[in-house]
């Protein structure tokens, strides 16, 4: 019976065939541009989604409000580094770490010096406690234990020493704007997922107390907030973000100096999820691709798209009841042999099906020179890769059955109510 809808259904496909073209190609135009639109939303929404208990880690961000206006700040206070550590409760683990911008770095073993390297910070243990990394060499509980010590990327490490094997580069020392030196005591694998946290160095904190930064990060004072000095912290499962935040409102209370009561300033600390960490843009995130998504945008570009296919399948079904009168012998024919409504239901939506199948695979053309031809207009990593994803294939088959149903199931309702007779 199956096979036998199929053959008929494609019969009458192609026995119409300008009439099939047109539904063809404008519900493959609609899904081309859902499906370019599905894969810039994906994109945008799939960064920084792979940390272990990702919704628990967040990052203490910095409220201004001044007579002059409200400003925002992705930075902390030294000191609380240390407060996050010993005055808050609710909180499973801390990491600091600063963002440290040099002029070079030279590896003693090949004496090759490599200019403005970026992705640096010093930081400490905790670090990799919060943001897991998969380890080829050293150990996460001592690597950073010491002053004067590094952990690098499997590519940095590579970069700093090539032709040398990962083992041999343990131990290597480097030396950073011709005065601080630095021995690798551990290797990490580079995320091999997308992320704003690339980064490919990471120095013992204790070595900053050697640089020009020291103060600002072991100072005292809790009026200087620097955007270098970044802060998170992964909250206990029975703890929420709400009384964390009831806490840093406790400590902004705490420590308001003779300054910010002088020029009637105000200072918040406050929590920023991870999640949103891709879409920020007030607190800034760490910039080292120039590219920031919209989360608004994006939540507008799928509505865009779910307009575009609603259109389609509209136009689709406009076509289907407009066609009704010349199929009259048809329907006239097959309810004389004694078909049912049921039949002549299933068998309009085996027609709908194919085309939308067929729409579907045009669409996928479509999809792909339509990427090649905006390229320049989109972010870096949206690439051909990300339609060989499972999520893609699911999107396709998803569209095409739900289009089936909504394109096809009001037109063989319509159809097969259709008496010749009269």
């Amino acid at each position: 019976m199956l096979k036998n809808y199929i053959k008929i259904a494609w019969r009458n496909i192609w026995k119409n065939k300008l009439f099939s073209a047109i539904n063809v190609i404008s519900l493959a135009i609609g899904l081309s541009a859902s499906f370019v639109i599905g894969l810039m939303v994906y994109y945008d929404f799939s960064f920084d989604t792979f940390h272990e208990d990702g919704d628990r880690i967040y990052r203490v961000v910095t409220d201004f409000e001044t007579p002059q206006g409200n400003y925002k700040n992705g930075g902390v206070t030294p000191p609380m580094r240390i407060a996050a550590k010993e005055q808050l409760t609710g909180v499973e683990q801390s990491a600091y770490f600063y963002n440290w911008w040099i002029s070079e770095a030279k590896a003693e073993a090949n004496k090759q010096t490599f200019k403005d390297p970026e992705r640096i910070i010093l930081t400490e243990a905790s670090y990799f406690d919060i943001f897991q990394y998969k380890w080829i060499a050293g150990s996460k509980a001592t690597a950073l234990q010491q002053p004067n010590s590094v952990v690098l990327t499997r590519k940095r490490a590579e970069a700093y020493f090539p032709n040398m094997p990962l083992a041999a580069v343990m131990g290597q020392s480097l030396v950073y704007d011709g005065t601080i030196s630095a021995t690798v005591s551990g290797i990490v694998e580079d995320f091999d997922k997308r992320t704003d946290l690339h980064f490919n160095e990471f120095i013992s904190l204790e070595t900053a107390k050697q640089t020009e930064s020291s103060d600002q990060i072991f100072g005292d004072d809790w009026g200087n907030t620097n955007n270098a000095s970044q802060l998170y912290i992964k909250i206990a499962q029975q703890s929420t973000p709400e009384q964390i935040k009831t806490q840093l409102a406790t400590l902004s209370e705490a420590h308001v100096d003779a300054d910010m009561l002088k020029y009637n300033n105000k200072r918040t600390f406050n929590l920023q999820a991870l999640s949103d960490l891709h879409f920020d843009h007030e607190y800034g995130a760490y910039g080292y691709s120039g590219y920031e998504a919209d989360k608004g945008i994006l939540i507008s570009l799928v509505f865009v798209a779910l307009f575009l296919l609603l259109l389609g399948s509209i136009n689709f079904i406009n076509l289907n009841t407009a066609q009704a009168a010349s199929r009259a012998k048809e329907i006239g024919v097959r309810k004389t042999m004694g078909s049912s409504k049921r039949q002549l239901v299933l068998q309009f939506l085996g027609e709908t099906f194919l085309l939308t199948l067929i729409a579907a695979l045009c669409s996928v053309v479509f999809c792909v020179l339509a990427l090649k031809a905006f390229d320049s207009f989109m972010a870096e990593g949206i690439e051909l890769s990300l339609m060989l994803t499972p999520w893609f294939a699911a999107l396709v088959v998803v569209l095409v059955i739900v289009i089936t149903l909504l394109s096809g199931f009001y037109p063989g309702v319509v159809l097969s109510r259709f008496k010749p007779a009269r």
